[in-house]
């Protein structure tokens, strides 16, 4: 019930963050998305029943809490500066512009305008927090559910980039030079984050991939760059015929 549970929460924020801040609801991002929430949920539930259950259902609180909060900021943030936030923009001071306190009447404003969608994204947490106890039973798992849970994930996994070199959207997003705003529409907001991470934080350089016309391009521009050539910079100044015309005496010495 719990592993449904986590599923369904986070294919719910998903929807909801496209409906507020995407530009398509309906696409092969929001396919790539939901199975990408089926990983998720594996590694959540995998999590959540090491422990017993006090335990358990406390990692759960955290975990909901943290993904409230990540679709929260990015919603707002979005709602905001009209795109997504990447970690890079926290450690530059982006993040910090939006609590600047000159910036303090836009922030509310945007906030308000972002009212429903926040709203919705905190259901789940609430839900969790008041009936989460008598409808989620999160006893400890067996050796079995230990074992099963992690191995769905990386089957899943292995599906989702199987699907990325189908698409060439997704393909490009996931190869090429990694872009906020079109991996949270052509992946997802949680992929999103893990590529972010990836690239922004651990400087994981993406794997670019050139087609033969790019590659053919690209080695026609190298080839056409000439290489510079520096000779020594030296200028011809008659000396005497200075020393000659000058009247001023100290000069003069300095000639000499």
């Amino acid at each position: 019930m719990d592993f449904v549970f986590w599923f369904l929460i986070l294919v719910y924020m998903e929807l909801v963050m496209r409906v507020f801040c995407l530009s398509r609801i309906f696409d092969v991002g929001l396919i790539l998305a939901i199975i990408y929430s089926l990983l998720s949920a594996c590694l959540i539930k995998f999590f959540t029943s090491l422990f017993e259950e006090k335990t358990n259902r406390i990692l759960g609180g955290v975990i909901l809490g943290f993904v409230t909060f990540l679709y929260v900021v990015q919603a707002t943030y979005q709602n905001f500066f009209g795109k997504f936030l990447v970690l890079y923009s926290i450690f530059a001071g982006g993040f910090m512009q939006v609590t600047d306190a000159g910036m303090f009447d836009a922030t509310l404003h945007a906030i308000q305008n972002g009212l429903p969608a926040i709203i919705l994204f905190l259901l789940p947490f609430l839900f969790y927090c008041i009936l989460g106890k008598k409808k989620l039973k999160m006893k400890k798992g067996k050796m079995l559910t230990k074992t099963l849970y992690p191995l769905a994930a990386l089957v899943t996994y292995l599906a989702i980039l199987a699907m990325l070199f189908v698409f060439p959207e997704q393909k490009s997003c996931y190869l090429n030079v990694f872009d906020m705003d079109t991996a949270v529409q052509d992946l997802g907001l949680v992929y999103a984050e893990v590529l972010d991470f990836k690239y922004n934080v651990l400087n994981v350089t993406p794997p670019v991939e050139l087609d033969a016309t790019q590659s053919v391009q690209l080695q026609d521009a190298f080839s056409e760059i000439e290489e510079t050539k520096y000779e020594p910079n030296i200028m011809e100044i008659d000396f005497e015929t200075l020393l000659a015309q000058e009247s001023n005496e100290t000069i003069r010495m300095l000639h000499n």
